[in-house]
């Protein structure tokens, strides 16, 4: 999933998710309690997960905007996007 990026998560990456940083998938920790497990593409930096290493961003959790829970809350990530990292250029720290 995380290798190819199909054409729903590239709207997806386009409309819900800033211009730079470390793409991944993830899922909000709010409606992750609600029952709802709809995974999305976001972007964070490595210092937000508080990592040094490409290989240690899976399964922390940043701070971001969930418009279904409207409001700022946790995301954890499910897998990093390196696919579309190495299709962007490889930028990661999105400071």
């Amino acid at each position: 999933m995380s290798i190819d990026l199909d054409e729903e998560a590239a709207e997806d990456l386009d409309a819900r998710t800033g211009q730079v940083g470390l793409p991944v998938d993830a899922v909000c920790v709010g409606c992750r309690s609600e029952g709802l497990k709809r995974i999305r593409v976001k972007r964070t930096s490595l210092s937000e997960l508080g990592v040094d290493e490409l290989e240690d961003a899976d399964g922390k959790s940043f701070r971001h905007v969930c418009h279904r829970c409207q409001g700022s809350t946790y995301w954890n990530v499910v897998d990093v996007l390196h696919g579309l990292l190495r299709s962007t250029g490889g930028e990661t720290d999105g400071e």
